[in-house]
């Protein structure tokens, strides 16, 4: 099952993790925001899903995070303002981790 990390987990991150919850996919939303991550968990502990995947939360940095976990993730999407996305691309393209930018 691949793992997606999702960087940002506000009014975008958020609906796209949801709708990769019903997906086979292990995620990790990630956010420097603990209002973010707070409505995030509020949002997905009231809800079911069909599948059995798993769903993470990060606070902190989240280019940090994927700098010092790459390797964890098959797929990387951002949802992070547009002026971060060029470090994002530097750390998943020499990589090989398919990045997606929304």
């Amino acid at each position: 099952m691949p793992n997606i990390l999702i960087l940002g987990a506000g009014g975008i991150g958020l609906p796209i993790a949801s709708a990769l919850k019903h997906e086979e996919y292990n995620l990790v939303l990630s956010d420097c925001s603990e209002d973010a991550i707070g409505k995030a968990k509020e949002y997905f502990f009231n809800r079911k899903f069909d599948t059995q995947c798993s769903l993470d939360f990060h606070l902190g940095d989240a280019i940090g995070y994927l700098n010092n976990n790459k390797e964890d993730f098959s797929i990387v999407v951002s949802a992070l303002p547009y002026h971060m996305n060029k470090e994002i691309a530097h750390l998943c393209v020499p990589n090989g981790i398919p990045y997606v930018d929304l």
